[in-house]
């Protein structure tokens, strides 16, 4: 059911935060994304800001015109009156969607990280320093803002350049997807589809994938693909592809996987499996924060019969859970958000809801800290400080580490980010399909509002 109320007050918190411009205040609810997206192409307007060493001018994002509301609903209709994209099955990608990769393997992530802001350029930018050198491969967990559409392709994840290479937007006012060494891949999500999904896979999919001999990159091809060594399997998949909508259901209707889908990641497991899986998506398994999409998790429940790691994004944050699994699901997962790539981080303690104690009582760590260059805004929630992973394969051992951008400005709305930093260390290592969580590493003195419950397994160093 549309919520018209919830829709009207999001509306409403973005004029009230229209000075945050480039940190893009959206919302979740699929018609508010809509209308902002269509006021956003009529306003021409630009705006200058400092911002320190980085980029010299930010496009302003959006002003809620009253004078432009029947030319947002048009550029809403445009997308309303059409069909979403064909979901693309794995015969029409480069070996069938499946990989094999090193067994020494530097891979960075970042998740809802494309909304054009500094703080996803400097992300972008930050991934690409891998303990002295660069990633064998990138992987952005999803969602393109505001709703994934061609544009916002070109000139949040393309580097301003369209489809046949040419800059369509300038370069200083966008920002680039950077690939490893050996290629990048980037997931589908709601935002992608609110858009039918077709500038994602029509646009963006064509600039992924694996490298070819050229340095070239070969297409993504599918919204989903498998990644795997002698000991690991990374296996990303789609549950963007049916979760979004005007009119969309509860959360655990959503996400549902096509059963094409299910059938290429079936015919990956062989019966008596020997590799530990990680599996990659945008939305979350469950949370100690916002809601629970469970549907994927049911399906995929007849195929692992042994703990995951899985790896999402869609919430605005960084958290990790120990081992869990939700009521009436035998599928078992230690998660992880990395969700803070590029949108406002939402700042906020776990939910009191009845609904997520089971999770809370799970929680390994969060980050709740606020960034300072908005601490002066009064926004509601808080904004938070945006980062990324770098996940280190070295045989049956991972090291994972979870980075944050180091703020260098007190100047309200003046970001600058010179660096960042590893505020989390964890380790797993796997024996056949058995994954076990050795520890983590976390700061040496505590820091406010970046939370680690220390009775979970806590370890003063990784071993």
């Amino acid at each position: 059911m549309l919520n018209l109320t919830y829709m009207r007050k999001n509306v409403k918190n973005y004029i009230h935060n229209s000075q945050l411009t480039h940190t893009k205040h959206l919302t979740r609810c699929p018609l508010s994304n809509h209308i902002y997206s269509g006021l956003s192409s009529y306003q021409k307007t630009t705006q200058n800001y400092s911002i320190g060493n980085n980029r010299q001018t930010f496009q302003p994002i959006l002003k809620y015109i009253p004078s432009n509301i029947w030319a947002a609903i048009s550029s809403v209709l445009k997308y309303i009156f059409y069909s979403k994209h064909d979901f693309i099955t794995s015969d029409k990608a480069p070996q069938n969607s499946h990989y094999i990769v090193p067994d020494t393997l530097k891979i960075a992530i970042a998740g809802d990280w494309g909304a054009g802001t500094e703080e996803a350029f400097v992300v972008s930018n930050e991934m690409m320093k891998f303990d002295g050198s660069i990633p064998d491969i990138t992987i952005h967990l999803g969602d393109i803002y505001y709703v994934g559409g061609k544009n916002e392709v070109c000139q949040n994840c393309l580097g301003g350049k369209d489809e046949n290479g040419q800059q369509k937007f300038p370069a200083k006012d966008s920002v680039l997807w950077n690939s490893g060494s050996l290629g990048s891949f980037a997931l589908n999500a709601n935002h992608e589809m609110l858009a039918n999904g077709t500038a994602y896979f029509d646009n963006f999919l064509p600039k992924l994938g694996m490298l070819n001999d050229k340095k070239e990159p070969q297409g993504q091809g599918t919204s989903f693909f498998c990644l795997e060594n002698n000991f690991w399997r990374i296996l990303a998949i789609d549950t963007g592809y049916n979760s979004a909508g005007l009119l969309s259901g509860k959360p655990e209707t959503l996400c549902k996987l096509e059963d094409s889908h299910i059938e290429w990641i079936k015919s990956l497991i062989p019966e008596n499996d020997t590799k530990a899986t990680i599996l990659l998506s945008h939305h979350q398994y469950f949370s100690a924060f916002e809601d629970n999409y469970t549907l994927p998790s049911k399906q995929l429940s007849e195929i692992f019969k042994v703990p995951i790691i899985w790896l999402w994004g869609h919430e605005h944050r960084a958290s990790g859970y120990d081992l869990f699994n939700m009521e009436n699901i035998s599928l078992q997962a230690y998660g992880r958000c990395i969700g803070n790539g590029g949108m406002p981080v939402d700042a906020l303690e776990p939910s009191t809801d009845p609904l997520h104690i089971l999770q809370n009582n799970k929680l390994i760590y969060y980050d709740a800290r606020i960034n300072p260059i908005y601490a002066g805004g009064g926004q509601i929630p808080p904004v938070g400080i945006n980062g990324y992973s770098h996940f280190l394969f070295d045989g049956p051992k991972l090291s994972i580490k979870h980075k944050f951008l180091v703020c260098d400005g007190s100047e309200f709305n003046n970001p600058s980010y010179p660096t960042s930093e590893t505020l989390i260390t964890e380790m797993f290592t796997c024996s056949g399909s058995s994954i076990q969580w050795v520890g983590l590493q976390g700061p040496t003195l505590p820091i406010k509002g970046f939370n680690i419950k220390t009775n979970l397994h806590f370890t003063t160093s990784v071993v």
